[in-house]
């Protein structure tokens, strides 16, 4: 390539790998180093002021590990090397210490917002989630759109407890309670043996979209050039527009 402003705009998906590897070199190193520590201490870190210190030095260790490489490694880590990524600055290729290190920061805190519910899980001894924690304090808080998470319903079972009861609720939605929950797309079989209907598929109706499941056909699908449905689930059709 010998385009310079497509040299320097990866896409996505090569961002994301090389997070993915430098991810793994840094949890690599950490470990080893935890390793050490716990050895030359005689045993593991276990009181508050242990384990804070090492929580510190996890994040100093993400700092370090970009900084080094991208300041003594041409502007590149590892993983950046193998998906062909360069940091350079937005005049010349240089770039100094200090946005080196405000970058991190960023990048470090829109990372702990978006995955700020296990990290607040991670970090306190109760492992109560945030919807837990502020539903102490007279905070309710809900779920609105999509969650994976999936209740131990076995528990549950084992100690009488059913989502229809106040705290079989609390436990089935993370500490949450639940607002709205259009969970994704459904296909039609499994739309058609469901009791509950989506209110996406209910504002649709409302708009003129017909049927009963107005997300898939219509929202998640296009039309042929003799007008038959192409269906979205397929990725052949994922390039053509929705109906």
């Amino acid at each position: 390539m010998n385009d310079p402003v497509t040299e320097t705009r990866a896409n996505l998906t090569r961002r994301l790998l090389a997070l993915l590897y430098d991810a793994i070199l840094i949890i690599g190193i950490y470990m080893s180093y935890v390793i050490l520590i716990t050895y030359l201490n005689g045993s593991a870190l276990e009181n508050k002021i242990e384990i804070l210190f090492l929580q510190f030095s996890f994040i100093a260790l993400i700092f370090i590990f970009y900084c080094y490489f991208w300041k003594f490694n041409k502007g590149q880590t590892l993983g950046m090397q193998v998906w062909k990524i360069k940091l350079v600055g937005a005049v010349d290729e240089t770039i100094s210490l200090k946005t080196m290190v405000f970058r991190c920061f960023l990048s470090l805190l829109f990372s702990i917002l978006f995955l700020s519910n296990f990290i607040f899980i991670i970090f306190n001894k109760e492992r109560i989630t945030i919807g837990d924690y502020l539903r102490q304090s007279g905070i309710r808080t809900g779920v609105v759109g999509k969650t994976h998470m999936r209740p131990d319903l076995d528990g549950m079972s084992r100690l009488g407890i059913t989502k229809d009861t106040e705290i079989g609720l609390i436990v089935s939605e993370p500490g949450f309670d639940p607002y709205e929950r259009d969970d994704g797309l459904h296909p039609n079989n499994q739309i058609k043996n469901s009791k509950k209907t989506l209110s996406y598929n209910e504002w649709l109706n409302k708009l003129g979209y017909d049927g009963p499941n107005p997300w898939n056909d219509w929202a998640n699908s296009a039309e042929g050039e003799n007008g038959e449905i192409l269906s979205g689930w397929r990725l052949r059709n994922s390039n053509k527009p929705a109906r």
